[in-house]
């Protein structure tokens, strides 16, 4: 009897453990299952995203985006919200060029007896003739020596012109005097760096008898100031945010710039990291500008405004300081960042192209 007692008591403690282990472990689930919705899905490992980004970045640090981000509330291509461009506040009409520049020799005679008076040192009077008669003009890179028909001249006389004596490719052109159509010589002389220099041209008349029979022979000189002339086009300005300057809102972008001739042109927009904007105010032509028009690459200011700051219509940039001339094609495309703020990045591209100027119809 007792020994049944016993065994009914033991499996009673059996199924009281049994029922104990149960519960513990419908209750560790369940506070499991808690503790992962609480937690919610793991996200990005922040590594790999540091990574990619770095990965992704260009040498400076930064890289733009190379398409145009599509239309969203806040960008510029919906004028009823925040994020349209604001007008440029520029005293001046944006993109118009300057007067343009044009430096064109006089009409000079080669000789310094013409003007009528023939020269004095001129050993027959066909040589004086001649020698007053003739004409030279220059204009950017081309130079042209003129002679009048007309002149009824009674020898044959022949006209040899040395174009820039002292250049880096002198060239020789040979005529002989024509009574009916006068005579015309052109010369393309080499740019070079594109600055002014002085050029020197020899002139040699050599006189003639009917049976070709040398009679004599005189020669004139001309030195006149040879600068090349170009037509220089910027062309629009392209600029992005790439960050979002303020925690809270709309960035304040204020960008002001100084043109190639020191004119100053503001404009400003709230908007958001990603728009892109493309100022056609900043395309400007120059036309037949040489080195001496004084003409610098552009100076851009950006700044990431407040409402309450007035830090922005107090600063104005300064004419550059590095010419456009000499120069030849380029490109600028850099990130400039507002004071104070390095993390406040703006893209900003645009290109210069210059055209040299020829005359080769120069009369």
């Amino acid at each position: 009897m007792n020994t049944m007692k016993r065994l009914t008591a033991i499996r009673m403690s059996n199924r009281r453990l049994v029922v104990l282990a149960t519960i513990a472990t419908i209750t560790v689930a369940a506070a499991t299952t808690l503790v992962l919705t609480w937690l919610g899905p793991a996200g990005p490992d922040p590594i790999d995203s540091a990574q990619a980004a770095a990965a992704a970045a260009g040498p400076d640090g930064s890289s733009p985006p190379k398409s145009e981000p599509p239309p969203r509330s806040g960008s510029p291509q919906d004028p009823s919200r925040p994020g349209t461009p604001a007008q440029p506040a520029s005293s001046a009409q944006p993109g118009t060029p300057n007067e343009p520049e044009t430096l064109t020799q006089a009409d000079t005679p080669a000789g310094s007896g013409a003007g009528g008076n023939v020269h004095e040192n001129a050993p027959t009077e066909n040589l004086g003739r001649l020698a007053t008669a003739l004409r030279l003009k220059h204009k950017s890179v081309n130079g042209v020596l003129l002679v009048p028909a007309g002149l009824n001249l009674t020898n044959a006389v022949e006209i040899s012109i040395l174009w820039d004596v002292l250049g880096p490719r002198p060239t020789r052109v040979t005529q002989d005097y024509n009574n009916a159509t006068g005579n015309r010589a052109l010369f393309l002389f080499p740019a070079g760096n594109g600055t002014a220099r002085q050029v020197q041209s020899d002139i040699t008349l050599a006189e003639k008898a009917a049976d070709g029979t040398p009679v004599a022979v005189y020669a004139v000189k001309s030195t006149v100031t040879f600068q090349p002339l170009y037509d220089i086009r910027l062309g629009p300005l392209v600029i992005e945010l790439l960050v979002d300057c303020d925690f809270f809102g709309a960035s304040e972008v204020r960008l002001a710039w100084a043109g190639p001739d020191g004119r100053v042109t503001r404009w400003q927009a709230d908007t958001f990291a990603g728009s892109r904007f493309t100022l056609s105010e900043f395309a400007q032509t120059f036309t037949e500008v040489s080195a001496s028009a004084d003409l610098t690459k552009p100076e851009l200011l950006f700044y990431e405004d407040d409402p309450s700051s007035t830090t922005f219509f107090s600063t104005t940039p300064s004419k550059g300081t590095e010419p456009l001339l000499p120069g030849h094609d380029y490109a600028f495309d850099k990130v400039i960042v507002s004071p104070g703020d390095a993390n406040c990045g703006l893209w900003s591209r645009y290109g210069v192209t210059y055209t040299l100027r020829e005359y080769p119809f120069l009369d």
